[in-house]
């Protein structure tokens, strides 16, 4: 998994770096959803989130921020299932263009996984993004 990931982010990367114009976006589900998840003693936040999930790809950001909030009150304790919900409402928040509830996302995200790096890809595009605007 850290491998396709590596690749994944390399290939992203390489094609920002070049000047390709156009950001490539990559939203998966949670890697642990379905089944194999028991952390959180609930199914219900993986309903909500896959919902979610659903609502993003067709950027109905609205409405996958709601998803998200109730995956949220369902995820419990499970501080790497909230992580990647508030990932996924930064990405939100970034679609609408509000940085700086994206940015405020992203760092809940990665205060709760340090390990999760599309955190700390979103906190690099919001730093981009706001030179940019300079």
């Amino acid at each position: 998994m850290n491998s396709t990931r590596l690749s994944i982010g390399i290939v992203c990367a390489a094609l920002f770096l070049t000047g390709c114009g156009r950001e490539i976006i990559i939203v998966k589900a949670h890697p642990k959803t379905g089944s194999g998840w028991t952390n959180s003693g609930s199914g219900q936040w993986n309903t909500n989130y896959n919902s979610g999930l659903a609502h993003y790809n067709k950027k109905e950001y609205i409405e996958a921020l709601h998803q998200y909030e109730l995956a949220l009150k369902h995820a419990g304790d499970d501080d790497e299932a909230r992580a990647w919900i508030y990932f996924s409402m930064g990405r939100c928040w970034e679609g609408l263009k509000d940085l700086a509830k994206a940015e405020q996302n992203y760092i809940t995200a990665q205060y709760l996984d340090p390990n999760l790096t599309e955190a700390s890809d979103g906190l690099a595009r919001i730093g981009k993004l706001r030179a940019q605007k300079e």
